[in-house]
């Protein structure tokens, strides 16, 4: 059967539509669906006004560990946490930020999340008078990547910081 110039149009326009849903199906099976990324919606110059108080220098924004505790984030707004530092995939804070990049000498990680509006602010509070405390007065550590991620109904927010 002989094919039209109209048919042959229609095909190809067919074949375009099927290829870009099928990328945007692996791109939301990739990223995830869902996620508003905030970036750090303050966290970073709330942290810092913390460590100030303590008397250390501020963080540096580093786009490694940034990217580190986005991933994170996002694992957790995803599929939860194993043991909280432990993403789903089995990586650790290090593995994070060295698959981000980061060549640094130390790492740590702090990470609140819950249901309702939480603010940054708030994830800063609460970790400002706990045990996470620490994270904000080791003055050692000198680069910092901060997110804050919601999908409207949950949250999470990652802090992971390092030496150089």
């Amino acid at each position: 059967m002989a094919t039209t110039p109209e048919r042959n149009n229609k095909l190809v326009a067919w074949a375009v539509s099927a290829v870009v849903a099928a990328a945007v199906a692996l791109m939301i099976l990739f990223f995830g669906a869902g996620l508003a990324r905030a970036g750090d919606g303050g966290m970073l110059d709330a942290a810092n006004a913390e460590r100030a108080k303590n008397g250390c220098p501020a963080w540096v924004s580093n786009p490694g560990l940034q990217a580190a505790a986005q991933s994170h984030a996002d694992d957790i707004m995803q599929n939860g946490t194993k043991d909280g530092h432990t993403g789903s995939d089995g990586s650790t804070p290090g593995s994070r930020a060295a698959a981000n990049g980061w060549t640094g000498s130390s790492i740590g990680e702090i990470q609140a999340g819950g249901g309702g509006s939480a603010s940054p602010q708030a994830a800063i509070d609460a970790w400002s008078q706990d045990g996470h405390r620490n994270a904000f007065t080791d003055c050692t550590t000198t680069d910092a990547g901060a997110v804050y991620t919601t999908d409207g109904t949950k949250w999470t927010a990652v802090i992971t910081a390092g030496a150089r």
